[in-house]
């Protein structure tokens, strides 16, 4: 059943309960042909569909999730997500780090430019000490990611435990320079707990993909199309909350796309005061599916 007989019912009635949004955000964790992802190649296949996904179940952000369509999972992310976050950033399928809310995220290298072209880094890490945008412990972990990557996490703070008063320190570092795009996961490993491999996130990229990059207006403009697409229907709010900018930016935006026919603007959540956008492929057959049973 396609999600236009779940949303709609009738051509006039343009209205989502949010249970039935639930369902359909559910949905987008599986494949395109309604697979739920079970192999590697499928995983990686599912990022490049999303463009950008989360490793753990996370309602309250509404995206999709590499954990969502396994009804097995004794919490928020499943096994094999917990594993795909080592292994699909080793074998370059796709780049992972911790990027929404701090959240674990999948991102495709179809949509890694737009991330990149809005807040990777301008000039060395050098640049960026003196612009004020490193702080100096930031600039230790980097420097040694830049030296040794792909380095582990233990051996990381190996090299830094004399240079930083806590490993939490080590932590917060990281967290900045992913959120930065300086640094990503680069694989790790599975061995017991899982562990991180860090190494430049412009190295960790494939060759010339980060070459030109777009404008930062066509940067938001893709971004915006893609959290739209994979929020099924949202107010500009819930994009905004995403990446950090102010809703009236993103309504601006969103309005862009509705003129330019890729967002459509006809669709409400019910109980929840507009405006309200969807993507033009809202209601086309084979999009956004139900799984199979």
């Amino acid at each position: 059943m396609a999600l236009r007989e779940e949303v709609t019912g009738t051509e006039s009635a343009r209205e989502i309960t949010l249970p039935k949004l639930n369902a359909a955000r559910v949905a987008l964790c599986y494949l395109d042909d309604s697979r739920p992802p079970l192999e590697d190649s499928d995983a990686a296949e599912l990022v490049r569909q999303r463009g950008f996904m989360l490793l753990g179940v996370m309602p309250r952000l509404g995206l999709p999730s590499l954990s969502g369509a396994d009804e097995e999972r004794e919490w928020n992310v499943s096994w094999r997500a917990w594993r795909w976050k080592e292994v699909l950033p080793a074998a370059r399928s796709c780049a992972y780090l911790k990027w929404f809310r701090g959240q674990g995220t999948f991102i495709s290298w179809g949509e890694y430019p737009s991330f990149y072209a809005l807040w990777g880094p301008r000039g060395d890490q050098s640049d960026s000490y003196r612009a004020g945008l490193l702080s100096r412990p930031e600039l230790e972990v980097l420097d040694v990611i830049a030296e040794h990557g792909p380095i582990s996490s233990r051996e990381l703070w190996f090299r830094l435990r004399s240079r930083l008063a806590r490993r939490s320190d080590l932590l917060a570092a990281l967290a900045v320079l992913q959120k930065r795009f300086f640094v990503t996961v680069a694989g790790g490993d599975l061995k017991g707990w899982s562990m991180h491999h860090w190494d430049l996130a412009a190295r960790c990229a494939p060759p010339g993909l980060l070459d030109k990059l777009p404008s930062p207006a066509e940067a938001q403009s893709r971004l915006v199309t893609v959290a739209v697409r994979n929020l099924v229907c949202c107010r500009p709010r819930d994009v905004a909350g995403l990446f950090g900018w102010a809703p009236s930016d993103v309504a601006e935006v969103a309005g862009d796309l509705v003129r330019q026919g890729v967002l459509r603007a006809d669709m409400r959540i019910a109980g929840q005061p507009g405006p309200h956008f969807s993507h033009t492929l809202l209601g086309q057959a084979n999009t956004y599916c139900k799984p199979r049973a």
